[in-house]
């Protein structure tokens, strides 16, 4: 899996870094119990400074080893859909239908509402009204629609699409179409 492969090469270059500079620090003969002293202070100062890229990358670390999203998930996150690309310590690239890319830091995955499409697997049920006249046959116009839904390359056959009537509407008989996918995860406006 692409996401796993990434998280753990992720985790294991940040802890190659830190071993690489204490084995720096240790032979060319920096006395760290001085400088720990020393960067407790500098710490707190930075700290607060840098509170925000310090929620990035501990958010970063808890999406790597959690996995409430991993590279290849298709998410939504404030209005914002797309699939997950890049997942770096400080922040995660989204690739949007339109080909942009958009960074997103790691804490709006932790604090924020997360829609992943594709957590679990990538087949996912997309429903859409549909209104006919007053004068058509109900199950004339569901018989034309199973049809059509029978004929599209991109929608499963298993489970079975579902077509059910919802509702009388001011000026419609308003019917929906509930389809399952993993072809058009990614635009279900065009299977619509």
């Amino acid at each position: 899996d692409v996401g796993v492969g990434q998280a753990i090469a992720t985790i294991v270059k940040y802890t190659l870094i830190v071993i690489g500079v204490v084995i720096i620090f240790q032979t060319s003969g920096i006395d760290l119990s001085a400088l720990g002293i020393l960067m407790g202070a500098l710490g707190v100062g930075i700290g607060f400074g840098l509170q925000h890229i310090t929620n990035n990358f501990i958010s970063g670390i808890i999406i790597l080893s959690e996995r409430p999203v991993k590279v290849g998930d298709r998410v939504e996150i404030d209005g914002l859909a797309g699939n997950i690309v890049k997942i770096s310590a400080r922040a995660t690239t989204i690739l949007t239908n339109d080909n942009i890319a958009v960074i997103v830091p790691n804490s709006d995955f932790i604090n924020k509402h997360v829609i992943n499409w594709s957590h679990n697997d990538k087949k996912v049920r997309i429903s859409f009204p549909v209104g006919v006249s007053y004068k058509e046959d109900p199950e004339r116009i569901r018989k034309i629609l199973i049809s059509v839904v029978d004929d599209n390359p991109g929608v499963m056959k298993e489970p079975r699409p579902y077509i059910r009537f919802d509702q009388f509407g001011d000026s419609s008989l308003n019917f929906n179409v509930m389809v399952w996918t993993s072809d058009y995860i990614d635009r279900p406006s065009a299977l619509k």
